[in-house]
Protein backbone atom coordinates (compact mmCIF):
# COMPACT_ATOMS: atom_id res chain seq x y z
CA UNK A 1 0.00 0.00 0.00
CA UNK A 2 2.89 2.36 0.71
CA UNK A 3 4.23 1.91 -2.83
CA UNK A 4 0.81 2.58 -4.34
CA UNK A 5 0.41 5.71 -2.23
CA UNK A 6 3.79 7.15 -3.24
CA UNK A 7 3.29 6.25 -6.91
CA UNK A 8 -0.05 8.08 -6.85
CA UNK A 9 1.55 11.09 -5.14
CA UNK A 10 4.24 11.13 -7.86
CA UNK A 11 1.56 11.12 -10.55
CA UNK A 12 2.44 7.69 -11.93
CA UNK A 13 0.01 5.53 -9.97
CA UNK A 14 -2.06 4.66 -13.05
CA UNK A 15 1.05 3.58 -14.99
CA UNK A 16 2.33 1.06 -12.46
CA UNK A 17 1.14 -2.34 -11.34
CA UNK A 18 2.20 -3.73 -7.96
CA UNK A 19 1.79 -7.31 -6.89
CA UNK A 20 2.96 -9.64 -4.18
CA UNK A 21 2.97 -13.24 -5.33
CA UNK A 22 5.03 -16.37 -5.63
CA UNK A 23 7.79 -15.65 -8.14
CA UNK A 24 7.00 -18.90 -9.98
CA UNK A 25 3.57 -17.46 -10.91
CA UNK A 26 4.92 -14.25 -12.45
CA UNK A 27 3.21 -13.43 -15.74
CA UNK A 28 1.74 -10.53 -17.69
CA UNK A 29 -0.64 -9.90 -20.55
CA UNK A 30 1.84 -7.33 -21.92
CA UNK A 31 4.64 -8.33 -24.27
CA UNK A 32 7.12 -5.73 -22.98
CA UNK A 33 7.67 -4.26 -19.55
CA UNK A 34 9.99 -3.80 -16.61
CA UNK A 35 10.21 -5.75 -13.36
CA UNK A 36 11.80 -4.02 -10.38
CA UNK A 37 12.17 -6.33 -7.40
CA UNK A 38 13.81 -6.39 -4.02
CA UNK A 39 13.49 -10.08 -3.09
CA UNK A 40 14.35 -11.28 0.39
CA UNK A 41 18.07 -11.78 1.00
CA UNK A 42 20.49 -12.09 3.89
CA UNK A 43 18.77 -12.13 7.28
CA UNK A 44 15.35 -11.66 5.66
CA UNK A 45 15.58 -15.02 3.89
CA UNK A 46 17.57 -17.24 6.18
CA UNK A 47 20.48 -18.89 4.40
CA UNK A 48 22.48 -18.96 1.17
CA UNK A 49 20.80 -22.15 -0.09
CA UNK A 50 17.39 -20.48 0.09
CA UNK A 51 18.82 -17.48 -1.80
CA UNK A 52 20.19 -19.72 -4.55
CA UNK A 53 16.87 -21.55 -4.96
CA UNK A 54 14.88 -18.30 -5.03
CA UNK A 55 17.17 -16.75 -7.66
CA UNK A 56 17.03 -19.88 -9.85
CA UNK A 57 13.22 -19.92 -9.64
CA UNK A 58 13.11 -16.20 -10.43
CA UNK A 59 15.31 -16.67 -13.49
CA UNK A 60 13.21 -19.56 -14.77
CA UNK A 61 9.94 -17.64 -14.27
CA UNK A 62 11.28 -14.51 -15.99
CA UNK A 63 12.79 -16.41 -18.92
CA UNK A 64 9.63 -18.47 -19.38
CA UNK A 65 6.87 -15.92 -18.78
CA UNK A 66 8.51 -12.52 -19.35
CA UNK A 67 11.06 -13.23 -22.09
CA UNK A 68 10.95 -9.75 -23.64
CA UNK A 69 10.94 -7.81 -20.37
CA UNK A 70 13.77 -6.03 -18.55
CA UNK A 71 14.55 -6.91 -14.92
CA UNK A 72 16.09 -4.80 -12.15
CA UNK A 73 16.90 -6.87 -9.08
CA UNK A 74 18.38 -5.74 -5.76
CA UNK A 75 20.45 -8.31 -3.86
CA UNK A 76 23.29 -8.43 -1.36
CA UNK A 77 24.32 -11.91 -2.56
CA UNK A 78 27.65 -11.57 -4.39
CA UNK A 79 26.88 -14.88 -6.15
CA UNK A 80 23.54 -13.60 -7.48
CA UNK A 81 24.52 -13.74 -11.16
CA UNK A 82 25.75 -17.32 -10.82
CA UNK A 83 22.50 -18.40 -9.13
CA UNK A 84 20.38 -16.42 -11.63
CA UNK A 85 22.28 -18.12 -14.44
CA UNK A 86 23.14 -15.00 -16.40
CA UNK A 87 25.57 -12.11 -16.10
CA UNK A 88 23.80 -8.76 -15.70
CA UNK A 89 24.09 -6.12 -18.42
CA UNK A 90 24.95 -3.65 -15.66
CA UNK A 91 25.61 -3.89 -11.95
CA UNK A 92 25.44 -0.89 -9.59
CA UNK A 93 26.55 -0.85 -5.96
CA UNK A 94 24.07 0.67 -3.50
CA UNK A 95 23.05 0.54 0.14
CA UNK A 96 19.61 -0.67 1.15
CA UNK A 97 18.85 -0.13 4.83
CA UNK A 98 22.59 0.04 5.56
CA UNK A 99 23.25 -3.26 3.76
CA UNK A 100 25.64 -3.15 0.82
CA UNK A 101 23.78 -4.49 -2.22
CA UNK A 102 23.89 -4.46 -5.98
CA UNK A 103 21.25 -3.47 -8.48
CA UNK A 104 21.50 -6.10 -11.22
CA UNK A 105 20.17 -4.77 -14.52
CA UNK A 106 19.02 -7.18 -17.25
CA UNK A 107 17.91 -5.32 -20.38
CA UNK A 108 15.33 -6.95 -22.59
CA UNK A 109 14.86 -6.12 -26.27
CA UNK A 110 13.47 -2.72 -27.19
CA UNK A 111 9.80 -2.78 -28.18
CA UNK A 112 9.11 -2.00 -31.83
CA UNK A 113 8.32 1.64 -32.45
CA UNK A 114 4.82 2.21 -33.72
CA UNK A 115 4.13 4.47 -36.67
CA UNK A 116 7.60 4.34 -38.26
CA UNK A 117 7.92 3.38 -41.91
CA UNK A 118 10.12 0.43 -42.72
CA UNK A 119 13.12 0.99 -45.00
CA UNK A 120 11.65 -1.70 -47.26
CA UNK A 121 8.36 0.15 -47.79
CA UNK A 122 7.87 1.16 -51.42
CA UNK A 123 6.89 4.76 -52.17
Amino acid sequence: ETCRFHAKEAGVGEMLHFQVRDMKQTSSRFEYGIVVTNPPYGDRLGNKNENALLYRDMSKAFRTNLRTWSYYIISSDIDFERHFGEKANRKRKLYNGGIMCYLYQYCGPKPPQKGLKSDKTAD
